[in-house]
């Protein structure tokens, strides 16, 4: 492979990775959540998801695309051989879309909200809280009790 062909590959792989980069900041809240066939929500949201993700790969290789022209143009002028330009214009790139997806995420925080966690309950104090033996029913997965008043609001709990 001549070496011309190399760089000219080179360059027109910014513009694929650039965008593949900026869609990958939306596609990666796309993989924890499923479809689920009863509701609408789950494809709606891969709807919009696999929208911006596009939108975001579009806007991902234009930045690329000009900015390693650009840059490359500017060390072709101050006297940079092929070679350096490209790499130099190659590394612009890289930074550049890499600190565009840092600030997006520190702006639009929901691209990468944490998943939810169940709240604990606070405690003032070491001891457990103390219930009534009236109103502690463990779960529905233990036996039906034997006491009337027990089984009865297991019964209007678990069936």
């Amino acid at each position: 492979m001549k070496p011309d062909v190399f760089w000219r590959l080179v360059r027109k792989c910014w513009p694929l990775f650039g965008g593949a980069w900026c869609a990958w900041l939306v596609a990666q809240r796309l993989l924890g959540v499923s479809i689920h066939g009863d509701t609408f929500g789950g494809a709606a949201y891969w709807m919009f998801g696999l929208f911006f993700a596009i939108v975001f790969f579009l806007a991902g290789a234009a930045v690329a695309a000009l900015l390693g022209r650009l840059v490359e143009w500017l060390m072709r002028r101050v006297g940079a051989g092929v070679a350096a330009a490209v790499v130099v214009a190659t590394l612009a790139n890289v930074l550049a879309i890499w600190q565009i997806g840092a600030f997006v995420q520190a702006t639009y925080p929901g691209l990468r909200a944490p998943v939810a966690v169940e709240p604990k309950p606070a405690r003032s104090s070491g001891e457990p809280a103390r219930t009534s033996q009236d109103s502690r029913y463990k779960t529905c997965r233990d036996p039906r009790p034997l006491d009337a008043r027990e089984a009865a609001a297991w019964d209007s709990e678990c069936r």
